[in-house]
Order: C-alpha cells, then sequence, then structure tokens
C-alpha cells in the first residue's frame, strides 16, 4: 500500500500517542502511556518553523511520525536539532528509515542548522547500524543512563554535521537576540576601521616593574626608543631620591670600601690550545680573520684525578730488608 507524508496537525494527537505506546515512548524506555493532552502540546511546539513535526500515513491512517527538536543547552545550540523518530517495527526497514534520515537532514538545512544529533538506545543495535551508514558518528555512550524495566541499559549518542552556512546563522542570530545583534554591528564596524587603516586600542598598556623581568629583557627594552627619539624606559635607580643624592652617597661609600680592601683580580677565562688555533684559522669573505681579538696561545693542563705510580726507588725504600724480618 503506498504511504504518504504531511505536516502533522493538532488531530493526530491520538494517532501519536498510539504508536509510541507500541513502540515504548522515548528511546524504547517508557512503559507506561503518556496523556493526550501532553501530545496536543507536543505538536503546538512542533507547529513552529524552525521545529516541524511529520507523519507518515497509509490508507489515510497515520503510521509513524518524525520530528526535529530543540538540542538542550541554551541559545549557543540553536544552529544544532535533535532527531525524533517513532517508526513501528513493522515499517522500520532499512529503506524507509534511510528515506526520513535524509529528509530530516534536507529539512535541517533549509532552515540553518549545521548539526543533527541523536539519542538511541545501546540494545538498539540494527537502528543504531542504519544511523550510522547514513552519516551518523557516535560522540559517546552514556553509560547506566536509562532506567528499562528494573535494568539499567546504555545510551549511544551520535551527531550529523551539515553544511554550514554562517551568513544564515549570524542573520538568524541578529534577528533573534538583541545582544547578537549589537555585537555583529561593532565587528562591522571594526571590519570597516580596519579597511580604512584605523584601529582603535581598547586596552590598557601596564609597564612591568623591572624587577619582575629577567635581566636579558630589561636590557633589551631600554635599547627601544620612542619615534620622538627618548628611551622607552629608563634606567631604574630604586636607591636615589629626587635630587640624586643618595645614589651619590651610596657611590662614594663603594668607593671607600674598594680603597679600604682591595679585592684580587679575578683571572681571565682561558681557552684551550686546540680551539684557539681553530678559531684563529677561520676567515671572513673577504680574507680578513674572522677573530683578531683572541687571547694568545695558553697550553692548558689538566690536573691529573689519579694518584701517579711510585717510583722504583720509593717502592725500594718501602719494601722491608731482609735483616729486619
Amino acid at each position: 500500500m503506498e504511504m504518504k507524508m504531511r505536516r502533522a496537525r493538532m488531530e493526530d494527537a491520538a494517532a501519536i500517542r498510539r504508536i509510541d505506546q507500541a513502540m515504548g515512548g522515548t528511546m524504547g524506555l517508557e512503559i507506561g502511556q503518556r496523556p493526550e493532552d501532553y501530545y496536543k502540546e507536543w505538536l503546538a511546539y512542533h507547529r513552529g518553523r524552525r521545529h516541524p513535526a511529520f507523519v507518515g500515513t497509509s490508507g489515510g491512517e497515520v503510521v509513524w511520525w518524525v520530528a526535529l527538536g530543540e538540542s538542550p543547552g541554551g541559545y549557543p545550540f540553536d544552529g544544532v536539532a535533535t532527531v525524533e523518530m517513532g517508526v513501528p517495527q513493522q515499517y522500520s526497514g532499512t529503506e524507509l528509515t534511510d528515506l526520513l534520515l535524509r529528509f530530516l537532514e534536507q529539512q535541517a538545512i533549509k532552515l540553518g542548522y549545521y548539526k543533527l544529533m541523536a539519542c538511541l538506545n545501546g540494545e538498539q543495535r540494527y537502528l543504531l547500524h542504519i544511523y550510522r551508514r547514513v552519516g551518523f558518528r557516535d560522540v559517546g555512550i552514556l553509560r547506566s543512563h536509562g532506567y528499562l524495566r528494573g535494568k539499567l541499559v546504555d545510551l549511544v549518542l551520535l551527531e550529523r554535521l551539515l553544511p554550514q552556512d554562517m551568513t544564515a546563522l549570524e542573520e538568524y542570530y541578529s534577528g533573534q537576540y538583541s545582544f547578537y545583534q549589537e555585537y555583529f554591528q561593532e565587528e562591522r564596524r571594526r571590519k570597516a576601521l580596519a579597511l580604512q587603516g584605523e584601529y582603535e586600542l581598547e586596552y590598557e598598556e601596564v609597564e612591568t616593574p623591572e624587577d619582575q623581568l629577567p635581566e636579558g629583557i630589561v636590557r633589551f627594552l631600554r635599547t627601544k626608543k620612542a619615534p620622538d627619539g627618548t628611551p622607552l624606559r629608563r634606567p631604574a635607580s630604586p636607591s636615589a631620591g629626587e635630587d640624586g643624592s643618595a645614589g651619590a652617597e651610596a657611590a662614594g661609600e663603594g668607593e671607600e670600601a674598594l680603597e679600604e680592601e682591595s679585592l684580587p683580580t679575578p683571572p681571565q677565562p682561558q681557552l684551550p690550545e686546540g680551539i684557539v688555533k681553530f678559531l684563529k684559522s677561520k676567515k671572513a669573505p673577504d680574507g680578513t680573520l674572522a677573530h683578531p681579538d683572541l687571547p694568545p696561545v695558553v697550553p692548558v693542563k689538566l690536573p691529573s684525578t689519579q694518584p701517579s705510580p711510585p717510583s722504583p726507588e720509593e717502592n725500594r725504600e718501602a719494601a722491608p730488608s731482609p735483616e729486619s724480618v
């Protein structure tokens, strides 16, 4: 018998209630029957443009239903729809389920959705295979997430990515939420200024104290200058006063201390003879020596870490004489 499909109407509440009772309601986990008023409210919600519901008829009788539901999570998920299906077992063949899933995908793209989500009972292995075959992929398994007839069952979460129309999403969010309308207006203003070569700094520059920076970074920052030639950072003198007297006194005290106690000059670093000879042999492209300021070659002798073996004379002196024995 030929089957047809149309948008769901309010008078279909009793038929949808009958189908759900035979299938077990949401994901096959319900064993009771919800009142007909629940399905009238459900149809009233799905009569809206964003979440349509459809029914299939055979000989004028409603035999299955499908719908695009709302994704939980608030307005950031307005572009994500959930797949809701009520197809009895005698109609749930691979061909019909394929057609219904692809039909819902087309409807979702027209309405500006960019993703479909589905949550199925882990025991519905045949139905899971059909979803995966048309492009849904597993996101994860909700362990012991559903209660059915005295036991806990796993639920499988699946998703199907759709073509993304960012322009349509911008129009939708701007039309639905005033704060997004203000946000996109500000973004367009920023882009216009950028095209004109004008930029606005909307943050306050805070200078980090030099005592909190590494020494190398401080030296680098002190070499930077402003467009007028003045240094961006002045040398820090925390111990100096306004007139610099404290710094002068500190310098004087340091000189007196140096005069009173002369410290030994630290030894200059010396390179091994082989390294100095190698560096002196290097020349620049013009033929001049690449390292003219190298120190003279100084042989470096490393101290021996092992004691030298005793000489034969020391061995004879250490050996006991026959008379002493």
